[in-house]
């Protein structure tokens, strides 16, 4: 995603209230530095979701299987 888009995905409700630069060209370096950490943050907020909700399924099959093998013994 290029940083125009995710400035738009972060603040595009609050621009005009915030009297913020409609485009990320238009920001300061600091705000920029800031709406790239802004995304970031963001974006490993989802891939520590994705990996938690794996973790679990994972742990999920693992206490099936465990289950199936103690009912043979």
């Amino acid at each position: 995603m290029n940083p125009e888009n995710r400035y738009n995905s972060i603040i595009h409700r609050f621009k005009r209230e915030a009297s913020m630069p409609v485009f990320f060209s238009d920001l300061s370096e600091e705000q920029k530095v800031l709406v790239e950490m802004i995304y970031n943050e963001e974006e490993n907020k989802e891939k520590i979701k994705t990996i938690n909700d794996t973790v679990a399924l994972i742990q999920n099959d693992l206490d099936f299987v465990l289950h199936e093998l103690t009912k043979l013994q």
